[in-house]
């Protein structure tokens, strides 16, 4: 009976040794995957080649089991940072090693459009969510990008618009957007989209910074805490409808939405052509009714050398019918995107895999104002 005891002891020690090992071992295996740059050379297999036939010395393409992309987001309690933790989510539920390739994209926040732009261009990340207006600007070399034409950026998919949300206190005194003067406003972090989109409505009502009383540079958590504690009078916010930061804002402060009206959203477009007119529908924050608007596209964009049959494989699956079901869990600006709506707003070249889903599907390719 002594003998059977101590050798149940000894199996449990055993056991338990075991369990802990291997969880040692799982932690360590897991974060020395998920600080890979973009691809992970596990078992290299032969696939069909692609519909362009490779000459008889040329040997048929290969894919790797997986690949591992770097991606941005934006600010945790904007919309980025769902949308592409949803991405996220599609590509590990419905991509596979078992079926190669499988897509695994680890998502950090970030400072949003312009620091992702730079980042990406830089190495930093594979992939990530920028707005369309942002992009064309740093493929030509203007504005924030002056002098520095970055063309190593590639779309995959534009996703949702982003809408302007001049979220204001309700005790501040703004009625319209020409009251910001002699206020205290932020209009975003440094490196944002959000920033930028502020300056260019600014500019075209005929302000600039100089005619605020303060124009803060806050992130989104600062922000909140600012607008609670009435440090600033207003925030600018570039989101999805729905986003969590403006319906904390309205249902713990109270706060408007300022409409800009029909008149100044022609005179916007004529100069910035990406803009387009939106409705943000009455209820979508509490306390607010129907407002008119303007949005951007939020453009899904990847570096130029990330392989093609990743990006194939991440759009191919992300506009499958269990892929756009799947990815709507994620945010209310998801909804948004459809096989239809793809390619809307699409500022710069799609890149080389992308390209190939979109042909394949039958998805007609607009013209790009590059």
């Amino acid at each position: 009976m002594t003998e059977k005891k101590e050798n149940r002891r000894s199996f449990i020690k055993y056991a338990v040794s075991f369990i802990i090992g291997a969880a040692i071992v799982g932690g360590g295996i897991a974060a020395y995957y998920a600080s890979l740059p973009v691809k992970v050379v596990k078992e290299t297999i032969t696939i069909t080649p692609t519909p362009t036939t490779p000459s008889p010395t040329t040997p048929p393409p290969t894919v790797e089991k997986v690949y591992n992309l770097r991606g941005l987001g934006g600010w945790v309690l904007g919309t980025y940072y769902p949308v592409m933790g949803g991405l996220s989510r599609v590509m590990y539920a419905l991509t596979s090693e078992d079926k190669p390739p499988a897509i695994r994209l680890y998502v950090q926040s970030s400072g949003a459009s312009v620091a992702n732009i730079k980042l990406m261009s830089g190495g930093a990340a594979d992939i990530g969510l920028v707005q369309n207006d942002q992009a064309y600007y740093a493929w030509h070399g203007i504005r924030m990008f002056e002098g520095t034409k970055i063309r190593n950026l590639r779309t995959v998919v534009c996703i949702y618009p982003e809408v302007f949300h001049l979220v204001v206190r309700k005790d501040s005194g703004i009625k319209s957007f020409e009251d910001i003067k002699g206020k205290i406003i932020s209009i975003g972090p440094v490196g944002s989209g959000t920033t930028e989109n502020m300056l260019e409505i600014m500019e075209i009502y005929g302000l600039s910074v100089k005619d605020l009383a303060k124009a803060e540079r806050l992130s989104d958590t600062e922000a909140v805490d600012y607008f609670k504690d009435g440090r600033i009078h207003g925030v600018v916010v570039v989101s999805g409808l729905g986003v969590a930061m403006i319906k904390e804002l309205c249902d713990i402060v109270g706060a408007n939405i300022i409409t800009i009206p029909k008149d100044m959203r022609e005179k916007i477009k004529a100069k910035y052509p990406f803009f387009v007119d939106v409705k943000i529908p009455a209820g979508t924050y509490t306390g607010v009714g129907d407002i008119e608007s303007l949005a951007i596209k939020a453009v899904l964009v990847c570096r130029e050398d990330i392989p093609d049959i990743a990006i194939y494989t991440l759009i191919k699956t992300l506009l499958s019918e269990d892929g756009l079901k799947q990815f709507y869990l994620a945010h209310a600006a998801a909804k948004y995107l459809t096989r239809g709506t793809a390619l809307e707003g699409i500022s710069i070249p799609l890149h080389p895999g992308a390209e190939r889903y979109y042909k394949e599907a039958g998805i007609p390719i607009p013209p790009i104002p590059v």
